[in-house]
């Protein structure tokens, strides 16, 4: 993964499918924080540098063919709302993780220092509420949402919120069923998370060689078609 490369893409699919008023800012917002190596998470998937932006990526293609293969070429919803709420939804992570370090035991027993990803603390990033709550504050700093963008971008999570009162969960299928693009991108999240991110781990066969290597794309290695033409 080239993460440079990956957020010319992501860029260039937010200029091309975002007229709202605003977007110029937002585009500008991201260029001056950390969204070209930040991670997707601290351990869950895509935890590297890049991982942020190769999910939204991955959520925005996914996403795409899951309204295709539903709806052919009559989808109910606009280009420029379907790339909002996969390319931004998860944009409350940005300026949200730190690099730390923890102490690990290596192969040998000994203890080694080994580089991880963590949350910034409350002194050093307000947030407001849970990180689908905290992406529509930011985004509506720059530009309106419509009622299923919002809708969609609250629930995309599903029940896997943090949210304590367990609000989203509670009202989960209502929303869904208002609003069948909150239950898309949820699918499109899900799908991304646990198929598209999954390291692959290739079982070494007894008559392998210790040289080759395994052709098998790593989950930094994702190659992302996105069926939109710009």
């Amino acid at each position: 993964m080239n993460a440079e490369t990956n957020y010319a893409t992501y860029k260039k699919y937010l200029k091309a499918y975002i007229k709202r008023d605003g977007i110029d800012g937002l585009i500008d917002y991201l260029d001056h924080s950390d969204a070209v190596i930040c991670p997707a998470s601290t351990k869950y998937h895509l935890s590297c540098e890049g991982g942020y932006v190769q999910h939204s990526l991955n959520v925005f293609a996914r996403l795409i063919t899951l309204l295709k293969n539903e709806y052919g070429e009559n989808i109910p919803y606009s280009k420029e709302t379907i790339a909002i709420v996969a390319l931004l939804h998860d944009i409350s992570k940005v300026n949200y993780y730190k690099k730390t370090f923890r102490n690990v035991k290596d192969e040998n027993g000994k203890w080694v220092s080994v580089e991880q990803y963590s949350v910034r603390d409350d002194s050093e990033r307000l947030v407001f509420g849970t990180h689908e709550e905290n992406s529509l504050h930011i985004l509506q700093n720059f530009f309106k949402l419509s009622h299923d963008e919002q809708v969609s971008i609250l629930y995309h999570m599903g029940s896997n919120t943090d949210s304590p009162d367990e609000y989203h969960s509670a009202r989960m299928l209502t929303a869904y069923k208002a609003v069948p693009l909150a239950l898309f991108l949820h699918t499109a999240d899900m799908l991304a998370t646990c198929i598209d991110e999954v390291e692959k781990k290739e079982e070494k066969k007894e008559e392998e060689k210790p040289n080759e290597q395994s052709s098998q794309p790593t989950n930094t290695e994702v190659e992302v078609q996105v069926p939109f033409s710009c």
